[in-house]
């Protein structure tokens, strides 16, 4: 099933293959290609169209294979499973990953998905991948050995680096980078660290292309603006920072029933989803208030007689009810979470997002609240509500980034203007010179 992409998507294949192409005709290597698009614009999307094009360019028909990169376990297999989807299964680009190593080199067209975590020399699997061991020939590990094999047919890798803002330049660079050569670094990213600069541009050092904040909300594709609820806003309902946690979880139950009732209204079979992100430092929490954040959430949801099934939890050693929560109509409410799902994982009736504040160092992630960014059917509805997200949080407003935040947009309305009495409109008269 080939989606239809959106005219500004057509518009960001058609600029990334004509960057592409310029930059891979300097003959020079390691040149990136920066590719900034918002979260929920359908950057994998637009990706899957552009490789497929490359692919099947009678005037460029290079023997080259792909290497893509993604920073975890889940936002890997997501990006391999929407490539798989929207190429409709089998085609020229051929989807592989670790399972794959054994096939001994990446072919023409081939497209290798890996969470780069597992090829850094200090975790375990990097070891194990990038060392030589009883499988590998000789003293390289099976993974280098994979890559030297594809350049061995003289075939060019290009990589892309999924959600590029968390590459860390030192770390992924220098070893890797060295090993796979490639000719071009696709890197995808609604953050960019630095944009190329405008010479850089000019001269073929690098390409860029921006896809458009307003263009993706006049899709449908994402939320019109996200309302947040602060630490300011909070003290004026609660004074200890126990009730002011049970505040926002309030705030939030009440916003999704709301929410629900609209959905219902326009007859749609759509659960909306509250995110709740724990500290990082939950447990010193735990130290504080003899309860840690987690206990005290599922006793507030529990307290409002939410069903245990109905609660999914994401941490690093605890998994339930995650099976089909991406689902519109899943019956699961409620995620609690502490990073995984921050980055690259879809969720789009996700709309509600609790955000505890860190005590040892508050950071506020930026990223996570692009979770509740997308809409759960790609258009936006006659009901206002149901095209805005909703940060409810204990930081205060000034440590609060939204993404490509614009002055006062994602501010609460709470002024009108309106026409002073007793004033009449003026009709000015026009005169046009013959």
């Amino acid at each position: 099933k080939v989606q239809n992409l959106k005219t500004f998507q057509e518009e960001a294949v058609r600029q990334l293959r004509k960057q592409f192409l310029e930059l891979w005709k300097t003959t020079n290597r390691k040149l990136p290609l920066i590719f900034k698009a918002p979260t929920g614009s359908g950057k994998t999307v637009i990706v899957a169209q552009f490789m497929k094009d490359m692919s099947n360019d009678p005037q460029f028909d290079v023997d080259k294979a792909y290497l893509w990169f993604s920073f975890s376990e889940e936002s890997y297999i997501q990006s391999k499973d929407k490539l798989f989807d929207y190429y409709g299964g089998a085609n020229e680009l051929n989807l592989l990953d670790l399972n794959d190593l054994s096939k001994g080199k990446l072919e023409k067209n081939n497209v290798f998905f890996i969470n780069w975590q597992k090829i850094k020399s200090s975790t375990k699997e990097g070891r194990k991948l990038r060392n030589p061991t009883e499988f590998t020939y000789g003293d390289e590990g099976i993974f280098d050995e994979f890559i030297k094999s594809t350049q061995k047919d003289n075939r060019e890798i290009v990589l892309i680096i999924d959600e590029a803002h968390r590459d860390t330049d030192t770390e992924l660079a220098d070893d890797l980078i060295e090993l796979i050569n490639p000719r071009i670094i696709l890197k995808i990213t609604a953050t960019p660290k630095t944009d190329p600069s405008a010479s850089d541009v000019l001269q073929k050092r690098a390409g860029f292309v921006e896809v458009i904040r307003e263009d993706v909300i006049g899709a449908g594709l994402i939320k019109e603006k996200i309302i947040t609820q602060t630490k300011e806003d909070l003290e004026k309902l609660a004074k200890k920072e126990i009730e002011q946690d049970e505040k926002l979880l309030e705030l939030a139950f009440n916003k999704r029933l709301e929410t629900q009732k609209e959905y219902k209204e326009l007859g749609l079979e759509i659960n909306p989803l509250v995110l709740v992100q724990l500290p990082n430092d939950d447990q010193a929490w735990k130290e504080t208030l003899c309860k840690s954040k987690l206990e005290g959430t599922k006793d507030f949801l529990k307290g409002k007689g939410v069903d245990e099934q109905d609660i999914a939890i994401w941490l690093s050693d605890k998994k339930e009810n995650l099976e089909e929560i991406e689902e519109n109509d899943s019956s699961v409410s409620f995620l609690i979470f502490k990073q995984a799902a921050a980055t690259g994982w879809d969720c789009p009736r996700a709309l509600i997002l609790v955000m505890f504040r860190e005590i040892k160092s508050p950071v506020f992630h930026t990223q996570t609240v692009g979770r509740i960014l997308r809409m759960p059917e790609a258009i936006h509805y006659p009901k206002p509500d149901l095209n805005t997200g909703y940060l409810y949080t204990n930081y205060e407003r000034n440590q609060i980034q939204l993404p490509d935040n614009k002055l006062g947009r994602n501010k609460p309305f709470i002024f009108e203007s309106e026409r002073k009495g007793g004033i009449k409109p003026i009709i000015l008269q026009s005169t046009f010179m013959g």
